[in-house]
């Protein structure tokens, strides 16, 4: 028995071109259930009672904090302290 007889049948009940049309359709059904999650999902909101500039503040002190432990920015630092 082959694979693909004279008509262009698989084992001779399905057309290639539908098994194409199927394997396509197969591929595209994660892309269309994370697209579906993407768009439904509900956004966090946090209530903060800070501004934006005292966020960036507390975040700039943060990253100045981490640089000063791994002295990656020594100096960045010596710059600023004159």
């Amino acid at each position: 028995m082959k694979i693909i007889d004279n008509t262009g049948r698989i084992f001779g009940r399905l057309n290639i071109i539908d098994a194409m049309v199927l394997l396509f359709l197969l591929c595209l059904t994660p892309m269309f259930y994370f697209g579906y999650k993407i768009m439904t999902r509900e956004e966090k909101t946090e209530l903060t009672s800070q501004t934006p500039q005292m966020e960036y503040d507390i975040l700039r002190a943060q990253v100045n904090e981490f640089l000063k432990e791994h002295k990656r920015a020594e100096k960045y630092f010596e710059r600023t302290r004159e």
